[in-house]
């Protein structure tokens, strides 16, 4: 989970800056949400590790931000980029504040590398919001 009310500049992997933003709720956005989307808008909550949330890379290449780019030609689309420690927090993180926005779908994205070996050392208080 992100601090909310980030606004700061991190090192991509070639060495440039990048911007890193988030909401006052911790989303890696640089809008607000209110808990329920808009009428006719279609909510997605993205939630995963730094591949996800877009570690080391720009505000504008993370992957929910490509996808609400990709779909709004279509309709009226929301992604929220939330970042979680493990998949095994995820449900827990869902629960807790995630539903509370209201999501029609919610993409879980799972790095088989570190995320599965993470899932197995979490420990029985994850941090999510309350």
């Amino acid at each position: 989970l992100q601090k909310a009310n980030l606004d700061v500049h991190v090192i991509d992997a070639l060495g440039n800056q990048v911007k890193w933003e988030t909401n006052s709720v911790g989303f890696r956005n640089d809008q607000e949400f209110s808990p329920k989307p808009a009428q006719n808008t279609l909510r997605i909550l993205a939630m995963g590790d730094s591949f996800m949330a877009g570690y080391r890379v720009g505000q504008e290449s993370t992957l929910p931000f490509l996808l609400e780019k990709g779909l709004k030609s279509q309709e009226k689309i929301e992604v929220l980029n939330s970042m979680i420690e493990s998949p095994s927090t995820g449900l827990v993180y869902l629960e807790k504040f995630g539903h509370s926005y209201h999501p029609h779908a919610t993409i879980l994205g799972i790095t088989l590398g570190n995320d599965i070996q993470q899932s197995f050392s979490v420990t029985s208080n994850p941090k999510i919001p309350e």
